[in-house]
């Protein structure tokens, strides 16, 4: 079964290569990544840097909101009956940030197209 998609976001190598062997994807459609492996090992040149465009304020403003997020989210649950999990979530909001990041390089075309994201 051929895919109906007109671009694929995808940070996994090993479910790229998958996709190509099993024929599910050709070799033109687009694939947007933020992966070193894919990037550095793909010599597919309908691969692109998800990350390349994103630079100046909006990555300032997205780093800058990384530590006030994460800080409110432990003081919340500190001050609770749930302030064995702050540390847990204030983790987890944390690690948000990482797909806050790829979310902020989408552009608006993207929504345009029919997507897969694996």
């Amino acid at each position: 079964m051929k895919c109906k998609f007109k671009q694929i976001f995808c940070d996994s190598f090993e479910v790229l290569n998958k996709l190509y062997l099993e024929k599910f994807i050709d070799k033109d459609i687009k694939v947007k990544t933020s992966s070193p492996n894919i990037l550095c090992e793909s010599k597919n040149k309908n691969i692109l840097h998800l990350e390349k465009e994103i630079k100046g304020k909006k990555i300032q403003l997205l780093q800058k909101s990384i530590y006030p997020l994460t800080k409110e989210v432990f003081l919340s649950l500190n001050n609770t009956n749930y302030k064995n999990i702050g540390l847990i979530a204030a983790s987890q909001a944390n690690y948000f940030h990482r797909l806050l990041r790829k979310v902020a390089c989408l552009e608006k075309q993207d929504n345009k197209k029919k997507n897969s994201y694996n």
